[in-house]
């Protein structure tokens, strides 16, 4: 089945886009400095004491600063969510995925996903004129013991399955060190985000598998409204938490049932409705969040 591509972005914004990650780190990271963000590489924080008046941040390296706003995009395993002291429980979904970044033969041109066979899913992404992002989703295995050249023999070995472009990709598959191997694991957290003056965004918060690509356009989107409402507001308040929560939790968890809906139906080898659930999700997405 063909899909027409939904623009969630509005009319004037590709409806979808494909890029390698540290390129868009890069990007991100030279808009942030010109805008006058001060950022530093190779520390950490050790403890962070808030009161009313804001909060006290003791770094690895012996540093400290006091701040108004602390705000946790620390991933999954969120070392701010943990130092908080809030419970979540991250659920493993029972799937594991292989991903590799690798050149595109010109023959692809558009994402394609493959939906059966040996593999739950094998897909492929163009990430530029002449690279892509491929990968298989298999059930989750310990697969921590492989050496790098393990792990791309496996994955060239699951993509035997599938053909058309995949057999052109295969070849491509050489370099060890551009395959990575992770589960696809899931938690939200009930709002509100904030704790204080510190608050959680992203995967920190709300983590989802990667069966609807929406896991980082959701955790920007937190960005976004959060820094509209800190540029409106000229000092947190509990309105503006309940605001953030108000805007950001249904819809992230919508996204991620939506996403935990599309693995329950590969688990099962049931054939669910994938286009439609992926059509309501976009829809919902048009709305500005």
């Amino acid at each position: 089945m063909q899909l027409d591509d939904i623009r969630t972005g509005g009319d004037d914004l590709p409806a979808t886009l494909g890029m390698y990650r540290p390129d868009l780190a890069k990007i991100m990271i030279a808009r942030a400095e010109a805008a006058g963000v001060k950022v530093r590489f190779g520390t950490t924080y050790t403890a962070l004491d808030q009161d009313e008046s804001g909060v006290s941040v003791t770094f690895a390296d012996g540093s400290a600063g006091e701040y108004d706003l602390v705000i946790g995009a620390d991933g999954i395993r969120s070392w701010t969510r943990r130092t908080l002291g809030i419970p979540l429980e991250t659920a493993n979904v029972g799937m594991g995925i292989w991903r590799a970044f690798t050149d595109r033969p010109a023959g692809v041109t558009r994402t394609d996903l493959y939906y059966g066979g040996p593999s739950y899913i094998a897909g492929y992404c163009p990430t530029g004129a002449d690279t892509l992002y491929a990968y298989v989703v298999e059930a989750a295995q310990d697969r921590s013991t492989l050496t790098p050249e393990q792990s791309l023999a496996v994955m060239r070995d699951l993509s035997q399955a599938y053909h058309g472009p995949w057999d052109d990709i295969r070849e491509s598959l050489t370099d060890p060190t551009r395959v990575n191997y992770t589960w696809f694991e899931s938690h939200v957290l009930e709002g509100p985000w904030n704790r204080g003056r510190v608050v959680l965004i992203g995967d920190a918060a709300h983590a989802c598998p990667p069966t609807l690509a929406q896991g980082a356009a959701q955790a920007l989107e937190d960005a976004s409204v959060l820094a509209e409402l800190l540029l409106r507001e000229s000092a947190l308040s509990d309105d503006l938490w309940q605001e953030f929560t108000g805007r950001r939790f249904e819809r992230a968890k919508t996204v991620v049932e939506g996403s935990l809906q599309l693995c329950r139906w590969l688990l099962a080898h049931e054939r669910g409705d994938v286009p439609g659930l992926m059509g309501r999700i976009s829809h919902l997405l048009m709305n500005p969040a």
